[in-house]
This record gives structure tokens, sequence and C-alpha cells, in this order.
């Protein structure tokens, strides 16, 4: 009896681990996902797909972009972070018809004549990187525009708060714009999107110079920092549950 308990022991002890690590996992991805839902309650995302992966429909995939943000930016020149995340949204849900004729006008200009989709829906988005924060994966309330077939890389910002226009070239986002995160998250909110940066850190500004002149999301781009590990496991564990 007690050699056959002590050969078990390893088993046991095996057993336990695995019990504590899945019970880990689950209570991370329980608390990964409020706290995503509660992040994404409070942000409006800027969405435009192109229509393929071509040379020529990502550069009009930008054209489109540049006119729709020119024409919302009087729009929202007037919104705060007092007026609420549904304000903003009743606000381009009326605003989608204009942003339509918006986008096809540039599309003709182009020489092209494809159809446009402008809604404000829930989309989903993996877990990207925006200067110095990165949002956790999960559905958002977006404002999303399709160029045609939309089957193409797509390019995104944060459109309220209005990060939207603000140069993407920069490393991080500019202490009036962290200032409007804050008005509007928790603590703990602000704290886990935040991406510690070394202002001299060359790589870094680099690295986000090359994404956002591109402005095509790369799946496969991987960051040292721990943030991004975290929300990428996230990532994966939704996949798992899913």
């Amino acid at each position: 009896m007690n050699k056959t308990f002590h050969r078990n022991i390893p088993v046991l002890l095996s057993i336990i681990v695995l019990l504590i690590t899945l019970i880990f996992i689950l209570r991370s991805f329980t608390y990964g996902s409020s706290l995503q839902e509660s992040i994404a309650g409070k942000l409006v995302r800027f969405h435009v797909v192109a229509n393929s992966d071509s040379k020529q429909d990502q550069a009009l995939k930008l054209k489109v972009r540049d006119a729709v943000l020119e024409y919302l930016k009087p729009v929202m020149s007037d919104i705060d972070t007092d007026s609420g995340f549904d304000t903003v949204v009743h606000i381009l849900d009326e605003q989608c018809p204009a942003i339509e004729d918006v986008a096809e006008n540039v599309i003709k200009e182009q020489g092209y004549d494809y159809k446009v989709n402008a809604q404000v829906c829930e989309c989903y988005f993996p877990a990207k990187e925006y200067m110095d924060i990165m949002l956790p994966p999960g559905d958002y309330t977006a404002l999303k525009i399709t160029i045609g077939e939309g089957n193409g890389h797509n390019w995104w910002c944060v459109m309220y708060p209005t990060l939207c226009f603000l140069d993407s070239t920069n490393a991080a986002l500019p202490v009036a714009s962290k200032n409007e995160l804050k008005t509007i998250l928790t603590d703990k909110e602000y704290d886990s999107i935040i991406i510690e940066t070394d202002a001299n850190d060359t790589n870094t500004q680099n690295n986000t110079d090359n994404k956002h002149d591109n402005n095509i999301e790369n799946d496969d781009a991987d960051t040292d920092n721990e943030i991004t590990f975290s929300f990428r496991t996230l990532e994966w564990l939704k996949g798992l549950f899913d």
C-alpha cells in the first residue's frame, strides 16, 4: 500500500500542478475578459477595410481614410470626454450616409467603382499596438468602413477619444491625449493599456513609424514588453473558448 502510494506521488503532484495551472488560466481569462469589456464600453474605434491586399487597393484605402477623417474633423471637434460614449455613437451613426458619399467620391476620382458600406457596429479586434497603447483583444464598437469586397488588410485607430487626428508617427501619445484617456478610464484600465517606453529607444520609434506609415495591421507583429504578452495570451485564450 505504502509502496503504491509513494509510486503515485509524482502522478498526484502532476495532477495538482495541472489543476492549479488551469485555475490560474481560467481566472486570468475571466479577469482579462472583464477588463476588456469595461474598456470597450468607453471607447469607439475607427476601422477601414480595403477591397483587397493589392498595392492599388491598399493605397486607395488610405486615401479613403484621409478623406473621411478630414470630413469628420469638424464633426468631432466639439466632442470631448464629457460628451459620453452614447452621444458619440449616435453622432457617428447619423454621419454614415455622408461618410459613404465622401468615400465613394474619392474612389470614383481614383478610377474605381467600388461600393462603400459605413456603419457603427460591433467588431472584433485582436491585440493591437497604437503609439504607446495596447488595447486588449475583443469586441469594440467601431465606425467601420468596408470598401468593395472588404477582403484586404485594415487600418484602425481610436475615434473616441479623438486619437485618430494625431500624428501617428509619434512613438507616444501626447500628454493631453493621455489625460483624455484617464478621464474616461479607471486607473486600472488606463494602466493596463499603456506601454512603458524609453523616449530614447530608437528601435521603438522606428517600429512605430513603419507600422503607422504603412497603416496595415500586421497580425504577426510581436514586441518584447509584458503587456503585449498579456494581451496576446488573452487573445489565445479567447480562441480556445470560442
